[in-house]
């Protein structure tokens, strides 16, 4: 195999000879630091470098190496193999991940262009459904009326449609890590929610809420959208409540919103967090079928997941999961 990586024909050909020989010129410096620590320390462990062949063709391989010392001094063994394929398919990754990321990046882009090229075509259409409200209403009959009103209802749930493109568009964006208390998260949230969670008599609680080291903008987004879903889907007479806690499993932590609602069918558990997915019979809900999957999406782009457990009638509890970002924290608390 050695034989067969430096482009020779039979052993003899090599026997005797020094490695630098065949280690490409770049690499043959590391190769002189990698033998000197290998006495030094007693071995050396994945050291790639490219074998090159007399014709100038390389080879990429990974060398260990081992000191062994004998009666005659110390000797050193190395095993060497061909890592060809390994680069190959670390290559082939590597460009599948940038076109992933230019494929993000171009829909991302689309999505905040839209939002903004819509709202003007949309509050033309808004405006004149207003003039002629103002200036006809006296002279429309119940059906024109009620179909005016189609008109501004549709426009609104479009306005709603663009905003939360527009947030799902920046969701993600914000690479800044900051320590969040994620207790104070829910009261800034309960003020801003305020209006709702006192037309509903709705009672929040919180237990075991940490502070963690993450996108306060991207967690800002996920506790809005679940408190306030757990707000609109409540089981009518019966006052919401929701409970907000956190648990550190191993490195990561996981956090739970659950509530006393109408709950959900099991058989929609994964649909939900996909863009413009709706609960069956959610119509008169206001809602654009985006709060989820911006939730999803802020989770997913910090290594988290998020799911649900629920069943109609009981509830439901969702839960996300927050990896402890190891060395942010310890910045965090050195400060």
């Amino acid at each position: 195999e050695y034989v067969r990586l430096t482009g020779h024909l039979t052993l003899a050909d090599i026997r005797g000879r020094h490695v630098r020989e065949w280690t490409a010129e770049h690499d043959r410096d590391r190769l002189n630091q990698m033998l000197a620590q290998c006495l030094q320390t007693g071995h050396v462990r994945n050291l790639e470098i490219d074998c090159c062949e007399p014709a100038g063709d390389r080879t990429p391989v990974e060398l260990n190496a081992t000191r062994l010392d004998t009666p005659d001094g110390p000797w050193i063994l190395g095993l060497c193999r061909d890592i060809s394929e390994r680069r190959r398919a670390a290559a082939a990754l590597a460009q599948k991940a940038e076109e992933l990321a230019r494929s993000n990046a171009d829909l991302d882009e689309f999505a905040y262009a839209a939002s903004h090229d819509l709202k003007g075509p949309l509050g033309m259409v808004m405006r004149h459904a207003q003039r002629l409200e103002r200036r006809c209403g006296e002279r429309l009959d119940a059906e024109s009326i009620e179909h005016l009103d189609s008109i501004k209802n549709g426009v609104r749930l479009m306005d709603r449609l663009i905003r939360d493109l527009h947030t799902n568009s920046q969701v993600g964006r914000d690479t800044r890590l900051e320590p969040v208390d994620t207790a104070a998260l829910v009261r800034e949230v309960a003020i801003v929610l305020s209006p709702q969670i006192e037309d509903a008599g709705a009672q929040l609680s919180t237990a075991g809420l940490p502070t963690v080291v993450a996108s306060r903008t991207d967690l800002l987004t996920v506790f809005q959208n679940l408190i306030q879903n757990a707000i609109k889907f409540r089981e009518a007479g019966r006052p919401p409540r929701i409970d907000v806690s956190a648990e550190r499993e191993s490195e990561e932590w996981v956090f739970a919103f659950r509530d006393n609602g109408i709950g959900i069918d099991p058989v929609y558990s994964e649909r939900i967090f996909k863009l413009f997915e709706r609960l069956p019979g959610s119509a008169d809900t206001e809602g654009t079928g985006i709060g989820l999957a911006n939730c999803k999406k802020a989770v997913e782009r910090r290594g988290g997941r998020i799911w649900v457990e629920s069943q109609p009638g009981a509830g439901s509890t969702f839960y996300f999961t927050l990896p402890i970002l190891a060395e942010a924290a310890k910045t965090f608390n050195r400060s």
